[in-house]
C-alpha cells in the first residue's frame, strides 16, 4: 500500500510539474514524499496539526496575488496554485497518517491535484493522468483477480473516450450549425454601451439603451480631480438618410517606450512624475476612454491602434489601465479635409439652418459655436424620442430633429459639427461619457452618463464644444443603497488592485526575475543538493552530540538513583529485610510491611528507605 501511495504521489507531482513547470516545488514534493515514504514505513509518523494546514492556505493564497497575469483568455495559474496546494495536502495528511492523517485524502488529493493542473491537455499530462488514475484504482480495488481489473479498467477508458468525442462531436456540430454561438453574449453585446462602435447610428435612444441598465458602472476613475469629458472615438464622417457616422480609417500602431510593473506605457518615454489616474473598466468596451489632455498610457498590452482623431483601442477590453495629464496622444492627419466633409444631400439643409440661426457672417469659430449653442437651448427640447420612420423610406434624421424640435445629444452634437464644418471649422462628432458622479475620492460614470459632443478646432487646438442643454443630462437620481454599494464596490476593487499592482510589486518582480534565473541555471540542482546534503550532515553531527548529552546525563541520573537504592537496601539489611538475589526492587517493595509494623524509633529512618525504592522504581526509565 505505501509503495502504490508512493508511485500515486510522484505521478501527481509530475503531471503537476509538467504543466507548471515550477522546477523547485517539484524538487521539494519529491524529496519530501520520499522523506515520508521512508518514516510511514519505519512507523514513525506524526500526530496531524490542522493548524499547519490552515497556515498552508496563506502562502499559496500570496503566490496567487503575486502571479502575473495573461493578455487574454484564463490565467494557468487558476490552474497552477490549486494543484500545487492539493500536493501539499496530500503530503501533510500522509506524514500523519493513521494519527489524524487518512490514507484515502492522501490518495484522492493527489488525484485532484494532478486533475485541476490539466490546462493544456498534452499527451505526457494525459499519460501521467491515466497512468495516476490507474494506480488509484489499483490501491482501492477490492480482492479479486487482477486480470478481472485490468478489463473494468480499460472498460472505463473506452467509454471515457466514446463520451469524449462525443461531446466534441456534439458541441463541432451544435457550434457549425447554429447562427449563434453564444447568444448570451450576443444579448450582452447588443445591449452593452450605447455607442462606442465603428458606427453610430441616430434614432429612438430607449431603442438602443434599456433603463434596467443606467445604474450599471462602466468606469471608476481614482482621482480627486475627476475630468467632465471621457472621450472614446471622434467619428470623422456622416451618411445622411440612415443617420451614421463612422470612426477614420486611419489608423497606427502605438508601441510601448517603457514598462511600469505590468503595464506597457505608450506616448512617452518615461514614467509619469506624479500619481497616475488609475482607472477601472468595468464592462468590455471596444475602446480606451480618456479625458482630451490625457498624454501618458497605460495598459496591458504590446501595441495599441491609434485612430485619427485621437481613438484608442483597448485590446484587453474589460481591465485596469491609466493615464496622466500633458501633452496629449495625437494621430492628426495633415489633411484637414476629413474633419470638413459634409454630405452633398445635406449642402441645402444646412445653408437654410445656418442663415435661420445668423451663422452667414460669422467667422470665428468660438463664436459660431456660442451662437450655435445659444439657438438650441432657446429653440429645442431635450427629448429621448423622436417619432422615426423605419425603413427604407425612412426620413433624415436632422430633418425629423429640426422640424420637431427635440432629440437627445446624437443630434445636437451632430447638427452642430456639421454647421461647424459648413462655416469652415474643422470638428468632429465625439462618443464618451459624461458628468461623473463623484463618491469621495474616486468618481464613476454609470451607463447613464453615456453623452455626445463635438470638438471643434480654434488656432491650431481642439477644443470640448457641447451644444446639448445640461438641464436633462441625469436621466434619473442615483439611490441611497446604490451610491453607497459602488462606494464599497469600487474600494474593494481599488485595494485588490493596490494589492496586485501596487509599487511595491516591483520589487516583487525583480525577486521573481531573481528567482527564476536562479533556478532555471543548470548549477541550480548540484548546489542545492549539496546544501541540502550538508544540512543533512550537520543535522546528524548535531543530533548525535545531542544523545551523547543526553547519554551522559542518564547515566549520572541512573547512578544517582543505584546510590539511593543500596543505602536503602543496606539500612533495610539492618532492619531485617533483605531483597533476594534477582528480585526485582518492585517486588522487594511489595514485601516489605507497612510502617505502622516498625518500631516507633525506626519508623522515620524506614520512611526514608522506602521513599528511596518508590523514587527509583518510578525514575528509573525517565528523564
Amino acid at each position: 500500500m505505501n509503495r502504490s501511495t508512493l508511485l500515486l504521489v510522484l505521478l501527481s507531482i509530475a503531471c503537476v510539474w509538467n504543466q507548471s513547470r515550477v522546477h523547485l516545488l517539484a524538487f521539494l514534493s519529491v524529496f519530501a514524499a520520499f522523506f515520508i515514504y521512508r518514516k510511514v514505513k519505519q512507523n514513525k509518523t506524526v500526530v496531524l496539526k490542522k493548524f499547519l494546514l490552515y497556515l498552508g492556505v496563506i502562502p499559496f493564497a500570496l503566490w496567487w496575488t503575486f502571479s502575473p497575469e495573461v493578455e487574454s483568455g484564463i490565467s494557468p495559474w487558476l490552474f497552477f496554485i490549486p494543484a500545487w496546494f492539493f500536493i501539499f495536502l496530500s503530503l501533510m495528511q500522509w506524514r500523519s497518517l493513521k494519527r489524524g492523517g487518512y490514507l484515502v485524502f492522501v490518495q484522492w488529493n493527489a488525484l485532484s491535484a494532478c486533475i485541476v493542473s490539466l490546462k493544456s491537455f498534452d499527451r505526457v499530462s494525459i499519460i501521467l493522468a491515466l497512468a495516476a488514475f490507474a494506480v488509484f484504482l489499483w490501491s482501492v480495488r477490492a480482492p479479486g483477480s487482477p486480470i478481472r481489473w485490468g478489463i473494468n479498467f480499460a472498460v472505463f477508458l473506452a467509454v471515457t473516450a466514446l463520451l469524449g468525442a462525443g461531446t466534441l462531436g456534439f458541441r463541432h456540430v451544435y457550434r457549425g450549425s447554429s447562427p449563434q454561438k453564444n447568444w448570451g453574449e450576443d444579448y450582452y453585446e447588443k445591449r452593452n454601451l450605447t455607442g462606442f462602435n465603428a458606427v453610430s447610428q441616430l434614432g429612438s435612444f430607449e431603442s438602443n439603451f434599456l433603463s434596467k441598465y443606467n445604474e450599471q458602472v462602466v468606469l471608476r476613475l481614482w482621482t480627486k480631480k475627476a475630468p467632465y469629458y471621457m472621450r472614446a472615438i471622434a467619428y470623422e464622417r456622416y451618411i445622411p438618410g440612415i443617420g451614421l457616422w463612422k470612426k477614420p480609417d486611419a489608423a497606427q500602431m502605438l508601441y510601448p517606450g517603457v514598462y511600469y510593473l505590468n503595464y506597457a506605457t505608450f506616448g512617452s518615454d518615461s514614467l509619469p512624475e506624479g500619481e497616475p489616474v488609475w482607472v477601472q473598466s468595468a464592462l468590455n468596451q471596444e475602446f480606451l476612454f480618456l479625458p482630451a489632455g490625457a498624454s501618458l498610457t497605460a495598459v496591458q498590452a504590446d501595441s495599441l491602434a491609434l485612430y485619427t482623431g485621437g481613438a484608442i483601442s483597448n485590446p484587453r477590453q474589460k481591465d485596469w489601465f491609466y493615464w496622466d495629464r500633458g501633452t496629449p496622444i495625437q494621430n492628426e492627419t495633415a489633411d484637414s479635409l476629413i474633419w470638413l466633409q459634409i454630405p452633398d444631400k445635406l449642402g441645402e439643409f444646412l445653408t437654410g439652418v445656418s442663415s435661420e440661426m445668423g451663422l452667414d457672417s460669422l467667422e470665428n469659430p468660438a463664436l459660431i459655436a456660442k451662437t450655435i449653442k445659444n439657438y438650441l437651448q432657446k429653440n429645442f427640447e431635450y427629448s429621448l424620442t423622436l417619432p422615426m420612420k423605419k425603413g427604407r423610406n425612412r426620413d433624415e434624421p436632422l430633418y425629423t430633429f429640426w422640424n420637431y424640435k427635440k432629440g437627445y445629444c446624437d443630434y445636437y452634437a451632430t447638427l452642430a459639427a456639421l454647421l461647424l464644418r459648413y462655416r469652415g471649422v474643422e470638428a468632429r462628432y465625439v462618443n464618451g461619457f459624461a458628468q461623473p458622479e463623484i463618491l469621495g475620492d474616486y468618481a464613476v460614470f454609470r451607463r447613464k452618463h453615456a453623452h455626445t459632443w463635438v470638438e471643434y478646432k480654434d488656432s491650431s487646438k481642439w477644443i470640448i464644444f457641447d451644444p446639448t442643454p445640461a438641464i436633462d443630462r441625469e436621466l434619473e437620481i442615483t439611490g441611497f443603497w446604490n451610491r453607497n454599494q459602488e462606494q464599497l464596490n469600487a474600494k474593494i476593487a481599488y485595494l485588490f488592485h493596490q494589492l496586485k499592482e501596487g509599487a511595491w510589486r516591483k520589487k516583487v518582480d525583480e525577486w521573481q526575475v531573481y528567482t527564476e534565473r536562479v533556478t532555471s541555471s543548470r548549477a541550480f540542482i548540484p548546489v542545492l543538493l549539496m546544501i541540502l546534503a550538508t544540512l543533512s550532515g550537520v543535522r546528524l553531527a548535531l543530533g548525535r552530540k545531542r544523545r551523547k548529552k543526553q547519554t551522559i546525563a542518564f547515566s549520572e541520573h541512573i547512578r544517582r538513583l543505584q546510590a539511593k537504592l543500596n543505602l536503602a537496601e543496606r539500612g533495610l539489611v539492618r532492619l531485617g529485610f533483605k531483597r533476594e538475589t534477582g528480585e526485582t526492587a518492585g517486588h522487594f517493595l511489595s514485601r516489605l510491611p507497612p510502617e505502622t509494623e516498625i518500631p516507633e524509633k525506626k519508623r522515620r529512618i524506614y520512611r526514608e528507605y522506602l521513599k528511596n525504592i518508590r523514587e527509583y522504581e518510578a525514575s528509573r526509565w525517565t528523564f
